[in-house]
């Protein structure tokens, strides 16, 4: 788990965000993954290889891809 990820994250202006299939994601969705990406790396941002399925897990966000 990378704290200093976490940190940029929550420090980041993040907007909301389109898909190629015309459906909305908002920041507030957006920044959540980031910070589970953020659990899973190091401080350098590298070794970040969660699955698709554990980020729903870990989010509860489903159909969303």
């Amino acid at each position: 788990m990378s704290v200093k990820l976490m940190s940029m994250v929550f420090d980041a202006d993040i907007p909301d965000l389109g898909t190629d299939k015309g459906k909305k994601v908002t920041a507030s969705t957006a920044a959540f993954v980031l910070l589970a990406l953020a659990d899973h790396a190091n401080d350098e941002g590298d070794n970040v290889y969660p699955s698709i399925t554990l980020l729903q897990n870990k989010t509860k966000l489903y159909n969303m891809v």
